[in-house]
Parts: C-alpha cells; structure tokens; sequence
C-alpha cells in the first residue's frame, strides 16, 4: 500500500539535496558559510605561524652566525611564506561575499586601514543567502564537527609552534645578549685605551723642562 509513496519520497530528498552545494576546502569559486569561513581561515593563518616557526628556527641561527643582521635572503624568504597565505584568505572572503550575494571584487577593501575591520566582521557574523543566488547553490548547513576543529586544532598548533619556534627564539636572544655583552667590552677596551693615551700625553706634558723665564734676554747681554 506504501510503495506508491515511495518513488515521490525519493525525488523529494534528492531534490533537497540538489539545494545545497557541498564546498571544497582549495576552490575558487563556490559559497561557503560563516563556520567554515571562520575554520579555514583560522587553519590557514595557523599553518602561516607553523611555517614561519619552522623558518625562524631554521634561519635564524644561520642569521646570528653572520652577526644578527636580517640579509635579502631572509627578507625575500619570509615574503615568499607570507605571499600565498596573504591570497588564499582573500580567495575565502571573496567566496563569503559570493554566499552574501556581493560581488568579488570587494575583497580588496580588507586592503584598507579600518574599512578591512568593518568589513571583516561582516563577513564573518552576517548571514548568506538562505537560497540561491548569482553565485550559485547556497553551502551544506555546517555541523559541530568544524565547531570541534576551529577550536581545538589552533591550540594542537600552538603547541608544535612553541616547541619548535621557542628553542629557536631562546637561542636567538642568548646569542643577541652575547654578541651585545661582547660589543661593549670591547667599547670598554677602546675607552680605557683612549683614556691611558691621553693620561700618557698629560704627562709627558707636564715632565717636559719648561724655558726659563728671561732666558733669551741675559744670553743676549
């Protein structure tokens, strides 16, 4: 009696299903929530500090080895790192603002001095479009799975980046302490050198036989 209920029941769950489009994390195009916009943004600019941890822990004892001075090579490394996690958080804007019903191209206010705050905000707290727009099929409703991961995966991160990164960072301002205590003995030095040559002249100043007083007027006499 209920099979001839079951063919519609069907159509209906996979047309809910057609409703709402599944996101992927590295795409370019596609509408994804304020959840997932949180997590994967909160997982890139973490993964920027993990990185940049292991760099600093690799570089800079090589830094501090040729005097502590940052060279073009560490310049021009770090702004290699920073580069593709400075364009994939604006690709994840650009696609909250797509959910939002907003064109694209205002990602590039979060390149403005405190217009990047204001809109900031307002991708992460506003809502999308409940339905679809120009953009596309509005994202799957996100679960308390990416609540889980936007929570306990910075603090899992955070700890690596201190065990690599705070070794690294000790011996830098041991080796900086050293290298400033070594600098001022040697000013030290050079002080007590200027000082002794200078007491030396005073001295071989005032040893010197001084000319009597009239001398050449009673040799002329």
């Amino acid at each position: 009696m209920n099979q001839p209920y079951a063919a519609p029941g069907a159509n209906l769950d996979h047309n809910q299903e057609e409703e709402f489009y599944d996101p992927k994390v590295f795409a370019l195009n596609g509408r994804i929530g304020r959840a997932r916009y949180f997590c994967y943004s909160a997982g890139v600019t973490w993964l920027f500090f993990f990185v940049l941890g292991i760099a600093a822990a690799v570089i800079l004892p090589a830094m501090m080895s040729k005097g502590g001075k940052p060279d073009g090579f560490f310049i021009a490394l770090v702004m290699l790192i920073y580069l593709p996690f400075l364009v994939i958080p604006m690709i994840y804007a650009r696609r909250r603002l797509h959910d939002l019903g907003h064109n694209g191209w205002l990602v590039l206010l979060l390149l403005v001095p405190l217009v990047n705050m204001a809109l900031g905000l307002y991708i992460l707290f506003a809502p999308g479009n409940s339905g679809p727009n120009q953009y596309g099929l509005p994202p799957k409703p996100g679960n308390a799975v990416w609540l889980v991961v936007a929570v306990i995966v910075p603090f899992f991160l955070i700890g690596i980046l201190a065990a690599i990164a705070l070794p690294a960072y000790q011996d830098y301002t041991n080796r900086a302490k050293a290298k400033q205590m070594e600098m001022q003995k040697r000013s030290d030095a050079l002080r007590e050198e200027a000082a002794a040559a200078a007491g030396g002249q005073e001295a071989s100043a005032s040893e010197a036989p001084a000319l009597p007083a009239g001398g050449g007027e009673d040799k002329r006499q």
